[in-house]
């Protein structure tokens, strides 16, 4: 057994025992703008879930930037859709996604069990209110359960995320499926 193998191994399997914590199925439907449009379409979903969380220097000090990424990502992450766009996803490219989700949700202390619906909300609500000047109400948002350290500690937590490893694992994955549906190789999402 070589080393990529037995790494590849390993995370695979960390996956699987991972996604025992929650159900695969844990979904949300995109809450709506005033005039009736999805706060993010599935590309700007893509697109900041990508770009915001590939690099902690991109959130650092702005909470509701990482508010809104990790909403995209959650909200992604129990998407079917995504999966559909592409064909034959493979089932390494859903549990990329749902170990994602853990590492995520595990950075601002949010149980795996939490419904994503309420997450979504909750997290896009945040982002608004910060954006607002509003940090009483975007506490507030945080005050719920789900948030298990709390609404400072978790307002802490979205201004300073650490590095989440499984966000390069799934969307090579999904750069992968989106190659193998195109022919094209761009590494959009890299």
């Amino acid at each position: 057994m070589n080393i990529t193998t037995f790494v590849l191994g390993g995370t695979l399997a960390l996956a699987l025992a991972g996604c025992a914590a929650f159900p695969p199925n844990n979904t949300a439907t995109m809450p709506l703008t005033p005039e009736g449009a999805p706060q993010l379409s599935q590309n700007d979903a893509i697109s900041l879930a990508s770009w915001a969380l590939k690099d902690p220097a991109t959130t650092a000090g702005n909470p509701a930037r990482a508010a809104r990424a990790l909403a995209a990502e959650d909200w992604l992450a129990g998407q079917t859709i995504l999966y559909g766009n592409y064909g034959t996803y493979s089932p390494g490219g859903e549990l990329s996604w749902q170990q994602f989700r853990q590492q995520a949700r595990a950075a601002i202390g949010v149980a795996p069990s939490a419904p994503s619906q309420e997450l979504v909300n909750r997290l896009l609500a945040v982002n608004s209110a910060l954006k607002a000047g509003q940090p009483e109400a975007a506490k507030a948002q945080l005050a719920s359960p789900i948030f298990t350290l709390g609404p400072d500690k978790t307002l802490a937590a979205l201004t300073n995320l650490p590095r989440l490893p499984g966000r390069d694992w799934a969307f090579s994955e999904l750069n992968r499926n989106v190659d193998r549906s195109s022919g094209s190789s761009s590494g959009m999402f890299n």
